[in-house]
């Protein structure tokens, strides 16, 4: 009897250090396996590469920075915020600096405001230019014009005088011919008068209908913000509204 329990004793004694030892192999201060060391560098995948959603974000146009106007340092954070769009009265400017019958400027004042009718030039004497696209951001004169007008004929130098007085403010000038008629001309009489601005033929009747002109010339003014904010300006009260919306 003593014999059979001293070999019982002894069989689970060895049973026990052999499974203690299996334990010890399989996980007793060996590497990580495969499957963990891929798992730790999916974990610095993770930590490094965002997920599809933070990359849309980053790359999400809106959540970008407004862009910079004027000359800025690089730590002045109000600097990237472009100028607020100022409310303003449409009848801001007195009568008597606009042309035309009361039918007239009431059709007229009826564009101020909104954005300007299309304007699409040919026959270009300068670079072509989009008032939206190239020229946001200042204030724009467009007049309406023909070579056989003799009142649009003597105002083409004034023209050149307010592009050396106001242009560095940030003032540009798109002359607009009628294409109905001595068409021909106008690219010498813009040479011949050195004009310093922006010229072109309207592509079509459609143009001066869209924009309600039946005198000639018309002006009309743009805003930084690309808004009409005068529209049959007498040639002799342009100057003032330009100096207006440039201050």
């Amino acid at each position: 009897m003593t014999s059979f329990l001293m070999w019982h004793r002894s069989t689970t004694a060895f049973t026990l250090m052999a499974v203690l030892t299996f334990l010890v192999g399989c996980n007793g201060g060996e590497p990580q396996t495969d499957a963990s060391h891929d798992q730790n560098h999916l974990d610095e995948r993770n930590v490094e590469e965002p997920d599809g959603d933070e990359q849309n974000r980053q790359s999400d146009p809106g959540d970008a920075e407004p862009p910079e106007t004027g000359d800025s340092d690089a730590g002045d954070e109000t600097a990237a915020t472009p100028r607020p769009m100022p409310d303003f009265d449409t009848n801001e400017f007195p009568a008597h600096w606009f042309s035309g019958d009361q039918e007239q400027r009431q059709r007229h004042q009826e564009l101020v405001g909104y954005l300007p009718p299309p304007l699409e030039l040919t026959d270009w004497t300068s670079e072509p230019v989009d008032i939206e696209e190239d020229l946001y951001g200042k204030v724009v004169v467009v007049v309406f014009w023909g070579s056989w007008c003799p009142h649009c004929r003597d105002a083409l130098p004034l023209h050149n005088e307010w592009i050396e007085e106001y242009e560095d403010d940030g003032l540009a000038i798109i002359g607009v011919h009628d294409p109905r008629r001595d068409v021909d001309q106008y690219p010498a009489m813009v040479e011949e008068n050195d004009l310093q601005y922006y010229n072109g033929v309207a592509a079509n009747v459609r143009m001066t209908t869209m924009w309600r002109v039946s005198t000639w010339p018309t002006y009309f003014v743009i805003d930084r913000w690309n808004r009409l904010r005068a529209a049959g300006v007498r040639g002799s009260h342009v100057e003032e509204v330009i100096q207006v919306l440039l201050d």
